[in-house]
C-alpha cells in the first residue's frame, strides 16, 4: 500500500496514537496496560526558504516508539530502532528549496505490542524540531560543561565545544564562548580563531568567581553560550545550562550534594503521565513534579529508560536528583504478560524487545543518551540497567535463598567463598552478565567519567562476590533493605542505595538509621499504565499519587515521613475489610490480604492498606481508623467527643489506630506538639448529592499551544462536604480557544476513553486537561450530570 492510499488524519505533535484509540482487549495485553500497537504512519508536506540552499538541514526526534524509519521526498534518510533515544537525521542533500514541497513520510512499527514490561505508548511522542545551520557547525550534544573545582570562591567551568567544519574554506573560523550568571549577566567569557580541517575539540576553561550553587533549594541555572562565527557572519549558535554543584556518593556518609548530607528521597517514574499517555506536555511534567516536592520527594529514578529533555530540564530548574536509566533488559529478554501480571504469557510473535537490538545498538544509544544528558546538573547516576539477574537465572541460583520463598525479607549469606563455590557448580562457564556490565560500565565512564555508574540489583549478595556490584560505582538495591547490614559488614568500601522499594515506612527507617545508605526509590511517585490485569485493571496504582494527579494514603504517608512541616491524615475502613484489628486484649494485628491467579502472588506487596478518607458507612458499623502524622501526639474526636489521644513514638509503624462504631457526623483527627494543636485533618459524613464543584490550577494560560490548566471535579452534599460514595457520570461543556486533553478519575479499573468530555466518577471525583490553543479570549467550563450541575469558571488565554 503507497502512503497516497492511506486513511490519514490530521494530528499534532508530539503524538500517542494508542492512547488515542483507547483500551480494548483485542490485540493488546496486561504488562503494556491493553492499550494497542500496530503500525503508523505520519507525513508531513512543507516548504524551506530558498535562504536555506547551501545549509545544513537537521531533523531532530526527541523520541519514536518505535522502531522509526524516515524518508524525505521519496528517499530514506535513517531511523533508529530504540524507542527512548533522540536522533538526528541530515536532510541537506535529500530536500528542496524555494516553492518546491518536501514530503516527508516516518513508519513507526509497534506491530510487537508487548514488547516492554509496561506501557511505552505509540507514534512520534517527543518532540521534533527541523533545525538549519551553516557547513560549519556544532553537533546536537557537542558542547559539554563541566565544573571540575568549586569551592566558595570561585569555580572551574570547563566548556568543550566540538566543530565540524566545512572543507575547501580557507578562512578561519571564530568560536566565542560566554558563561551567564542565573542573573543573565556575563561572567567570563573567550574569543578565539582556528583554522579548517578535521572535526575539532575545542576546550575552554574559565574561573566563575563566587559562584552560586545549584542545590535542592535554590537550583541556580548558568548558561554556557557558545557561537561560531567566520568574517563576523553566524555559522551556529548553541545554549546550554549547567548547575554549578558538587555530587558525590561515599561509603560511610552516603549522598553528599555540595559536601552535605542529602538522604535521597526518591520515587521511580515511567515515562506516561496517564491519560496523555506518553506524549506527555511540559506543563504536565511541572505539575507532576510540584506535586512530588509537596510530599519531600528530591529524587527520579527514570524507570527504565531515557527520559525526554524537557523532563530533565524541569529537575534542573526545579531541583530534583536523577537516575538517568538506560535499560530494562540486557541480551536476554525479560518475562512479559498477557492476561494478567506475572502469567508470563505473552505471545513470541508480539514480543519482541530491546533485548534483539542490544548487541547491536547498546553502545550507540548509551553513548548517544549521555551525551545529550551530561550537561543537566539534575543528573548525579548513569544507571546500565534494572534486575538483570532475572535473565541470567544462575544468579539467583547462586544465593543462599535459592528457592525459598521468604528471601524477599530473609538476609542472604554474604560470604564471597561461599557463593563463588555455589556459582561454580551452577554455572562453570563464562559470566555473560559480569561481562556486559564491565562493557557497559566502560561506555559509561568513557563519555561521561564525571558520575558514577549504577544498576538496580536484585541479587546484591551474588553480585558483590562475583564483581557485578565492583564494575558499579554505586550499587543499587530493589526491594533488599533487610540486605544492607550484611553488605555493608562485608562490603565497607561500597557505596549502597535502594533503587527499588515497595514504599513502606520500614523501608524509609532502614535508609533513615544508616549513615551508609544513600537513600531510597519507592515504585512508583504516580501511578502508571502497564503491568495490569486482569481487565479491567489498566495499570498500578501502588503510588503517592494516582493516575489523575490525586494523592493517596500511600502520599499521605510518605508526606508526614519525609516533610517537618505539621502534617497529620485521617481515613477509614470496614472493619471486616481491613488487614487491622484489635485483639480482646486491646492490642493490635495485621493479617496480610493474599493473592491467587489471576494475580501475581506478591501484589500485596507493592499495594497500601485499603483505606479511604471517608465517614460514610451505615450505622453502627465497626470500623478502623488510621491516623498517619509526623506530630508528637494525635487526638481523635468524634463530634467533638474525644476518643483517645496516642503518642506516635509508640506506634513503630507509624500509623495510629482506633477501633470506632460509625457514628454519622465529625471525624476529626488533631496532631500536638509539646501539647499545642499544630494541625487537622477532617472527614464528614456527607448528605445526598447536590453539587458539582469545579476548581482550576490556574486562572489564565498563554496563547501558545502549548500552556496546560488542571481543572478538579468534586461532588458535593447541599451542605459543601465531599461526597464519596455516589459517583455520576458528569459532561464537561468548554467553549472558547482551548482543546480538551483528556479526562480521568484516577481509578486504576477504569478503561472509559480519555479524549472525550465525559467521565463517570470515582470516589466522587474527576480531572480534566485543557491544553491553549494560539489565540487569546475567555474560555468558561461547566460540568453536569443529571439533575445537579457547576458554576461555570473561567480562564484567560492572553
Amino acid at each position: 500500500m503507497s502512503a497516497d492510499e492511506l486513511a490519514w488524519q490530521v494530528v499534532r505533535l508530539p503524538h500517542d496514537w494508542a492512547i488515542s484509540e483507547g483500551f480494548t482487549q483485542q490485540a493488546t495485553g496486561s504488562s503494556t496496560g491493553f492499550l494497542p500497537g500496530g503500525i503508523g504512519w505520519y507525513r508531513k508536506s512543507f516548504k524551506l526558504p530558498e535562504s536555506w540552499r547551501g545549509q545544513r538541514v537537521i531533523l531532530v526526534f526527541d523520541g519514536v516508539y518505535k522502531l522509526a524509519r524516515v524518508w524525505l521526498n521519496g528517499q530514506e534518510v535513517g531511523g533508529r530502532p530504540n524507542g527512548f533515544v533522540s536522533f538526528d537525521l541530515d536532510l541537506t542533500t535529500v530536500a528542496h528549496y524555494g516553492e518546491q514541497t518536501n514530503e516527508l513520510l516516518v513508519r513507526v512499527d509497534h506491530s510487537a505490542y508487548i514488547d516492554t514490561r509496561w506501557y511505552c505508548g505509540s507514534g512520534i511522542y517527543r518532540n521534533v524540531r527541523l533545525v538549519s545551520t551553516a557547513r560549519t557547525y556544532i553537533p546536537e550534544s557537542g558542547v559539554w560543561v563541566q565544573t571540575p573545582e568549586i569551592n566558595a570562591d570561585r569555580a572551574t567551568v570547563t566548556v568543550t565545544t566540538t566543530v565540524v567544519t566545512e572543507e575547501g574554506k580557507a578562512r578561519p573560523v571564530q568560536l566565542a564562548v560566554e558563561l551567564l550568571d542565573p542573573a543573565g549577566q556575563v561572567v567570563a567569557s573567550r574569543n578565539r580563531s582556528f583554522p579548517n580541517g578535521a572535526p575539532a575539540q575545542i576546550v575552554d576553561d574559565f574561573t566563575v568567581p563566587h559562584p552560586q550553587s545549584w542545590d535542592l533549594v535554590t537550583p541556580k541555572l548558568y548558561q554556557a553560550r557558545v557561537r561560531l562565527e567566520r568574517d563576523g557572519q553566524p555559522l551556529d549558535e548553541r545554549s546550554i545550562s549547567f548547575g554549578v554543584r558538587t555530587a558525590r556518593f561515599d561509603a560511610r556518609q552516603g549522598f553528599l550534594l555540595n559536601g552535605q548530607v542529602v538522604k535521597i528521597k526518591g520515587v521511580n517514574l515511567h515515562h506516561d503521565a496517564g491519560l496523555v499517555g506518553v506524549a506527555v506536555p511540559k506543563d504536565v511534567w511541572r505539575d507532576r513534579l510540584v506535586k512530588l516536592r509537596s510530599v519531600g520527594v528530591n529524587a527520579v529514578r527514570t524507570a527504565h529508560n531515557p527520559p525526554s529533555p524537557e523532563f530533565l530540564d524541569l529537575c534542573d530548574e526545579l531541583g530534583f536528583l536523577v537516575m538517568d536509566e538506560f535499560f530494562d533488559e540486557w541480551s536476554v529478554p525479560k518475562d512479559k504478560s498477557l492476561v494478567w501480571l506475572g502469567d508470563n504469557k505473552a505471545p513470541p510473535e508480539v514480543n519482541h524487545g530491546y533485548s534483539e537490538l542490544f548487541a547491536e545498538w547498546a553502545e550507540r544509544d548509551v553513548k548517544a543518551t549521555i551525551r545529550r544528558d551530561r550537561n543537566h546538573p539534575s543528573v548525579i547516576l548513569w544507571s546500565i540497567g534494572n534486575e538483570i539477574e532475572w535473565t541470567y537465572p544462575y544468579y539467583s541460583n547462586a544465593s543462599s535463598l535459592n528457592g525459598d520463598t521468604n528471601y524477599f525479607t530473609q538476609a542472604p549469606d554474604f560470604d564471597p567463598v561461599k557463593i563463588r563455590e555455589r556459582m561454580a557448580k551452577v554455572h562453570p562457564g563464562p559470566d555473560e552478565l559480569l561481562a556486559i556490565a564491565q562493557r557497559l560500565s566502560g561506555w559509561v565512564r568513557e563519555t561521561d567519567p564525571t558520575r558514577p555508574v549504577t544498576s538496580g540489583l536484585v541479587h546484591p549478595s551474588v553480585g558483590f562476590a562475583t564483581g557485578y556490584a565492583a564494575a558499579l560505582g554505586v550499587v543499587g538495591f530493589n526491594y533488599r533493605a533487610n540486605e544492607y547490614d550484611g553488605a555493608h559488614a562485608m562490603y565497607p568500601s561500597a557505596c549502597i542505595m535502594g533503587s527499588e522499594n515497595w514504599g513502606t515506612c520500614a523501608e524509609w527507617e532502614a535508609v533513615q538509621s544508616r549513615d551508609f545508605v544513600a537513600g531510597m526509590f519507592i515504585w512508583t511517585g504516580y501511578a502508571y499504565l502497564g503491568e495490569a490485569g486482569p481487565w479491567p485493571r489498566k495499570g498500578l496504582e501502588i503510588s503517592l499519587f494516582d493516575f489523575a494527579g490525586f494523592q493517596t494514603p500511600r502520599g499521605a504517608m510518605f508526606e508526614c515521613l519525609w516533610r517537618s512541616t505539621p502534617k497529620v491524615w485521617v481515613g477509614t475502613t470496614r472493619a471486616e475489610d481491613s488487614e487491622y484489628s484489635q485483639t480482646a486484649e486491646g492490642t493490635w494485628k495485621f493479617t496480610q490480604r493474599a493473592y491467587e491467579p489471576p494475580a501475581m502472588k506478591w501484589l500485596r506487596r507493592w499495594e497500601w492498606d485499603r483505606v479511604a478518607a471517608t465517614w460514610n458507612y451505615p450505622a453502627g458499623e465497626d470500623t478502623i481508623v488510621q491516623v498517619y502524622a509526623n506530630t508528637e501526639e494525635v487526638e481523635l474526636l468524634l463530634n467533638d467527643r474525644p476518643l483517645g489521644r496516642q503518642k506516635m513514638a509508640d506506634w513503630p509503624d507509624h500509623i495510629a489506630k482506633w477501633a470506632v462504631p460509625f457514628v454519622a457526623g465529625r471525624l476529626e483527627v488533631v496532631g500536638l506538639n509539646g501539647g499545642q494543636r499544630v494541625a487537622t485533618d477532617l472527614l464528614q459524613t456527607s448528605g445526598p448529592l447536590a453539587a458539582i464543584q469545579l476548581k482550576s490550577d490556574r486562572s489564565s494560560l498563554k496563547a501558545n499551544d502549548t500552556d496546560v490548566v488542571r481543572v478538579e471535579l468534586q461532588l458535593r452534599d447541599a451542605a459543601g462536604i465531599p461526597v464519596v460514595t455516589a459517583d455520576r457520570e458528569v459532561i464537561f461543556d468548554i467553549t472558547g480557544p482551548v482543546r480538551i486533553l483528556g479526562v480521568d478519575n484516577g481509578w486504576e479499573s477504569s478503561v472509559q476513553p480519555y479524549q472525550v468530555n465525559h467521565v463517570v466518577t470515582w470516589q466522587g471525583r474527576a480531572m480534566l486537561l485543557l491544553q491553549a490553543q494560539d489565540q487569546v479570549g475567555l474560555v468558561t467550563v461547566t460540568a453536569r450530570g443529571a439533575e445537579i450541575s457547576s458554576p461555570a469558571i473561567e480562564l484567560k488565554i492572553e
